[in-house]
């Protein structure tokens, strides 16, 4: 290599902030005020701003004991961090009209500093006596909103040194997955589908598709469409039927993988080295053998990790012989260090060595937000550039910019550390000359602060080097060397290489540089030939070849139109096989359709044929169940609207659920002007039914963004109970003094009530007295809180006499009333007692526990500075919904459709799916296939030792992953026999679950024995619980 040449790269440490909002409503201020205690919060729902998850804390009764007369917010960071988050964030109470309240309402903390799961905000916010008395609370609710900006870690970026750094692309309007393609030709070698070709490898067979693995190896494809009759070639043997070809020169493990990689694209996983190395060596030979080159490509650099002075020389020749260059250059790069060829120096291949030389480079730390990187990262903490490759090694640039340690916190420090060197272990000697400049504004370094360090050793003992007091930060925040909150600093490195294998080149830290995958390229060939093709489409007066693997593993409704054993009524066989009419699309939007089946990508389509081709495949992608391909055609559409076409698409979102089209047409409606200029087109009726608010205005500002928001909400439920005594002057003399007569049982606010009436008082204190209470008739852990009024009714059946209770906390038999309710005396001689009868009417309002809410809330005022809150990133496009795989197994179990096992257990049948039990229970796979894998003759089963409702259970977790809502006493006398079951059918996962469950019925009664069945189960969590 050249000494001469320098080599330039550049980085730059950027700082940024992330800002967001949440809105907190409290719903029932009164009734919460009532549950909660002091000290007791509230838990917002959670939200995420700067990549970290958030929630806020509400104290309806204080922080402390001592502060009960306050109202106290904090925000809360749920989640653990590495290093300490650093934010901005104020709590603002909002008026009816959702603006702010004046200062003396609001709260700002201008710079917090967050660690794992720590909180922080004002203990004493609000007085509950001033927010009563007050403006904010309406229908006894309010709101508080929380700003928050967030100090994101400085980012070190690569920077091109002859030009600025281009903006960044705008965010897509839609949010694509991933490929499919992959996922989907997996599965289908997993289930054999369709499949059409056997392969025996080593007295094991193996099922495939003729069509995918002639797509992926030009010999394969030879060896299974260009042979007539009975032809050998390359090792394969295949019959005039193409059903079985037999390999006769590979191992099945081998074998097996080929077939992995040739569907999906990737390797399967090898447990540890001595797998890889003994199966990677045949699989690069067997890639050469079928022509696949990317497979020996991945080979050659998973082999290049297993590179060491005990296989180099073995390594070295392999490569050789295998023309594998990238495994060749790594051997050779083991042998630049001396101590490795003090090991290995009667191997071969030594005389490549050449002797050492130089190499000089050049990098430029940018850094850019200088104050938020000082802010966000303490004294002895430092941020590091991009790597770069000097001199055959990596380097990269600590800085530092609050000093290296206590003693230099006023200044910064910058130091140039070599990569990839062990403390104990060290590496090879590096030797290098080192300066570090800063630079003024035109890229020039400034005299008084160039440090040149001369000759500086680099080894595992003193990899880095530089200089802990480079400037200090005073002078360089008054310097003009700081322009736009941003800086340069340069490091010119001149490396002394030691000796080294020749012509071995830097490949950027990659040992074999690798081609994208070639799987949707070596599809769409087979597409476009026509290669075994075994269906043909008919559209449109058109026919298109296509393979029914590919196509059944990309669509669930070609899947069941192609393999389905009733043929469809628009299906004829011919000599070319299944001929299959489509009679409502066009010929184009078909080819386009099948394109993205084999390639999983939209053919080129020009502007005009795109607006109308794309509503078409939107439309196919839905009557097909193709989810990605509808998401790439509407994102797609998004690019496409504007104030001619916003009416048609907008539209054409609402019939087709095309959500985030619907998005964009309605943000172009936010504009005044656009909207005066579409007044005329064909959609106005649809906009002005659909969508009015839109059409309300034709002036003034735009609609606001939806931030976050959630709700503390304290139900309440009310009911009332008549209590008629009939023969008050019997019962008065037939019960004495503190005999009970009890109500019947009624509920409300989801529990069990009854009304206690004491016709002769309830103790000595009240023996001339009515004595009456309301009770709680059930068992509860942490009490009821509830609100009661007592009223006598007059003949007319109104109340009139009337006593009240409020803030009683019930438990079981815990009553709440009046002892002295009324004399019996002032009773007897009153107009509520006739014909020795008169009645009670008890009225009541339960509190129900707190909960919170998303609700979404159209945020109309800006925040208050401080603090600045820019404008929040988008929130996520699309929002991919859950896996729905358990409720599609769950609604199979439910319908019983395709069963082909029936169990037998206490009197009641069950019937079942042979691969679901076996996928999930080793012991259900031996019994129900046997141990070589074959179906056991045997359908029915019968469980002798178990209750029908835990078989029934453990049939629901198995197809769903969850257990059935059980209630307490049930599910507490369940819960072992699951457990026990678990443990029988060797389901791990079950056993934990329920073992959770156990422990919250933990208690002094049930502790002895669970402590046995812990010990007896081996459940260690419910043991230690």
């Amino acid at each position: 290599m050249d000494s001469g040449k320098l080599l330039r790269s550049a980085s730059a440490l950027v700082g940024s902030t992330v800002s967001g909002q949440h809105l907190l409503e409290i719903k029932g201020y009164s009734h919460i005020k009532e549950v909660i205690p002091s000290t007791n919060y509230i838990v917002s729902r959670r939200f995420r701003v700067g990549g970290h998850g958030w929630c806020i804390r509400y104290y309806p009764n204080g922080i402390y004991s001592g502060w009960s007369e306050y109202i106290a917010v904090t925000l809360y960071l749920d989640g653990s961090v590495n290093q300490g988050v650093r934010a901005h964030f104020s709590f603002t109470v909002l008026n009816q009209a959702g603006e702010p309240m004046p200062a003396s309402w609001n709260y700002y903390n201008v710079g917090y500093t967050f660690t794992s799961w720590d909180w922080e905000g004002p203990r004493t916010f609000i007085r509950k006596a001033t927010l009563e008395g007050s403006g904010p609370l309406h229908d006894n609710c309010f709101t508080i909103r929380c700003d928050l900006t967030v100090i994101m870690p400085p980012e070190a970026k690569g920077v091109d040194t002859e030009s600025p750094p281009p903006p960044p692309p705008p965010s897509p309007a839609v949010s694509v997955p991933p490929s499919d393609l992959i996922r989907h030709l997996g599965g289908l070698l997993a289930t054999g589908d369709g499949a059409d070709v056997t392969f025996e490898v080593d007295g094991k067979t193996f099922l495939a598709h003729t069509s995918v693995v002639a797509s992926r190896s030009p010999v394969l494809r030879a060896d299974l469409f260009g042979a007539v009759g009975k032809k050998k070639r390359n090792g394969v043997i295949a019959d005039s039927a193409g059903a079985v070809v037999r390999i006769d020169n590979m191992e099945a493990r081998d074998f097996e993988a080929l077939l992995h990689f040739m569907y999906t694209d990737s390797l399967p996983e090898m447990k540890g080295g001595g797998d890889a190395v003994a199966m990677l060596p045949d699989l690069v030979a067997a890639a050469n053998r079928y022509k696949m080159e990317r497979l020996r490509l991945v080979c050659e650099d998973k082999l290049c990790g297993y590179v060491n002075v005990r296989t180099v020389a073995a390594m070295l020749a392999f490569a050789g012989e295998h023309h594998c260059h990238g495994l060749q250059k790594k051997c050779l790069r083991l042998l630049d260090d001396p101590a490795n060829l003090r090991e290995i120096v009667e191997t071969e291949g030594l005389e490549h060595l050449a002797k050492s030389g130089t190499e000089s480079g050049q990098h430029l730390l940018e850094i850019n937000g200088y104050s938020s990187i000082k802010d966000a990262v303490s004294t002895g903490n430092c941020v590091q550039s991009r790597h770069f490759h000097v001199g055959g090694h990596d380097w990269y640039i600590r800085y530092y910019p609050n000093g290296f340690n206590s003693n230099v916190s006023d200044c910064i420090s910058i130091y140039l550390v070599l990569d990839g060197h062990d403390y104990f272990y060290g590496g090879p000697i590096v030797r290098a000359e080192l300066t570090l400049s800063l630079l003024d504004q035109e890229r020039e370094p400034v005299t008084s602060y160039i440090y040149s360090h001369g000759l500086q050793i680099f080894d595992g003992y003193g990899r880095y080097r530089g200089s802990p007091r480079f400037i200090q930060k005073a002078v360089l925040e008054r310097s003009e060397y700081v322009r736009d909150n941003r800086f340069t600093i340069r490091c010119d490195i001149t490396v002394m290489k030691n000796p080294e294998a020749k012509d071995v080149e830097d490949t950027g830290g990659r040992r074999v540089t690798l081609p994208p995958s070639d799987l949707a390229r070596h599809l769409g060939g087979l597409l476009a030939t026509g290669v075994g093709a075994d269906v043909t489409f008919e559209v449109d007066g058109k026919t298109f070849l296509a393979h029914r693997n590919v196509l059944a593993a990309r669509s669930p409704v070609f899947h069941q139109e192609l393999f389905s054993l009733t043929e469809k009524g628009n299906a004829a066989t011919g000599g070319a096989g299944v001929i299959i009419r489509v009679d409502d699309m066009e010929a184009q939007d078909f080819e386009a359709l099948l394109h993205f089946m084999y390639t999983d990508s939209l053919p080129e389509i020009k502007g005009g044929d795109a607006v109308a081709m794309l509503p078409d495949l939107v439309a196919a992608a839905n009557r097909y169940k193709m989810e990605r391909l509808r998401l790439v055609c509407e994102d797609k559409l998004c690019e496409y609207v504007t104030v001619r076409t916003v009416a048609a698409m907008l539209a054409f979102a609402g019939e087709h659920q095309c959500p985030e089209l619907e998005k964009k047409c309605l943000q172009l409606l936010e504009d005044p002007a656009n909207l005066r200029n579409i007044v005329e087109t064909e959609g106005l009726e649809h906009l002005t039914k659909s969508y009015p608010f839109a059409m309300s205005t034709t002036g003034g500002s735009r609609r606001p963004p939806l931030r976050s928001a959630s709700a503390v909400v304290a139900g309440t439920e009310s009911g009332q109970h008549l209590l008629k005594t009939e023969g008050y002057s019997r019962v008065r003399d037939a019960i004495p003094n503190g005999g009970e007569i009890k109500s019947r049982s009624f509920r409300a606010g989801g529990h069990s009530w009854y009304i206690g009436y004491y016709p002769s008082g309830s103790n000595s204190d009240s023996t001339d007295y009515i004595s009456i209470f309301l009770q709680l008739d059930e068992n509860v852990e942490n009490g009821v809180k509830a609100e009661y009024k007592f009223s006598l009714l007059d003949r007319a059946g109104k109340p009139s006499y009337s006593r009240s209770g409020k803030g009683a906390t019930f438990f079981r038999d815990d009553g709440w009333g009046f002892r002295r309710f009324i004399k019996r005396e002032q009773l007897e001689k009153s107009e509520y007692l006739k014909d020795d009868c008169f009645t009670i009417m008890c009225e009541f309002t339960v509190f129900m526990e707190v909960q919170t809410e998303d609700i979404d809330v159209v945020v109309a005022a800006t925040p208050p500075p401080p603090p600045p809150t820019p404008v929040p990133p988008p929130p996520p496009k699309v929002v991919v919904p859950p896996s729905d795989l358990h409720r599609h197994l769950g609604g199979l179990l439910a319908t019983g459709e395709g069963a082909d096992v029936a169990f037998e257990v206490n009197g009641k049948t069950f019937v079942a799916h042979r691969w679901v039990l076996a996928a999930w229970s080793p012991v259900f796979r031996e019994k129900l296939f046997g141990g070589l894998g074959k179906e056991s003759a045997t359908t029915n089963g019968v469980v002798d030792d178990m209750e029908a409702q835990d078989f029934e259970a453990l049939l629901r977790y198995m197809y769903t992953d969850s257990l059935p809502e059980m209630k307490g006493g049930e599910e507490a006398a369940m819960l072992p026999d699951l457990v026990a079951a678990a443990n029988r059918y060797k389901i791990e996962r079950l056993r934990l679950v329920c073992e959770q469950k156990l422990c919250k019925y933990v208690n002094g009664r049930t502790v002895v024995a669970m402590l046995a069945f812990a010990e007896e189960h081996h459940c260690n969590g419910l043991k230690e619980n």
